[in-house]
């Protein structure tokens, strides 16, 4: 509550007084919309906005709401990668992202029911083919190569995952800071493009 007092002191937002214990309402104000553009045109590098939109994406309550386990397990792996010991621990970094997404295709699973759908939740890919197949009839011509094409990038980032979590070691090769990064901001962009694919306006064309 005492970050949304000095919010609104800077008059970055409007705050309605404390009418129930942990409830007050509030709006952004003109200034608060302005400071907010003047912070994505000062990250030049477009990249750097990508991740700024999609970290607030999966920050927003409504991801955090429909899939709470995989956020936490998320958030924790990029916890880590921002700790002091990262580089010792860039394998649990890997395992908390391979869960991440294995309870991210369980909660799907649990919100669509699909009529069709691999009972094993170790059948990660297998789930979220289940899930999205249907959409695909609800999509134009050109939209549903792209649910098809999600399921195949959630192959690839479920390898580089699993690459992760067992040290590269099938590779010989040494995991360094960047795969850390990569596996965190790939599971970040899956689930992020899965959910937003699946939502009503998406759907619909809005």
């Amino acid at each position: 509550m005492g970050d949304i007092d000095l919010l609104a002191d800077a008059r970055l937002i409007r705050s309605s007084p404390q009418t129930e214990p942990y409830k007050r309402i509030f709006d952004v104000t003109p200034q608060g919309f302005e400071y907010y553009r003047q912070i994505i045109e000062q990250t030049k590098e477009p990249i750097s906005r990508v991740e700024v939109s999609i970290r607030g994406y999966l920050d927003a309550d409504d991801f955090k709401t429909k899939y709470p386990e995989a956020y936490n397990k998320w958030v924790e792996a990029e916890s880590i990668a921002w700790s002091d010991n990262s580089e010792q621990q860039l394998t649990v970094i890997g395992h908390l992202c391979r869960e991440a997404m294995q309870e991210f295709a369980n909660k799907l699973v649990d919100r669509i029911r699909p009529s069709e759908v691999d009972k094993d939740r170790a059948h990660v890919e297998n789930r979220i083919r289940a899930v999205l197949a249907p959409q695909g009839n609800q999509l134009g011509t050109t939209e549903r190569p792209f649910l098809d094409a999600l399921v195949r990038y959630w192959r690839t980032v479920s390898d580089i995952v699993q690459r992760q979590e067992h040290g590269s070691q099938r590779e010989g090769s040494q995991l360094t800071g960047e795969d850390g990064r990569r596996v965190i901001f790939q599971t970040a962009v899956v689930m992020f493009e899965i959910d937003r694919a699946l939502s009503k306006d998406i759907i619909r064309g809005r």
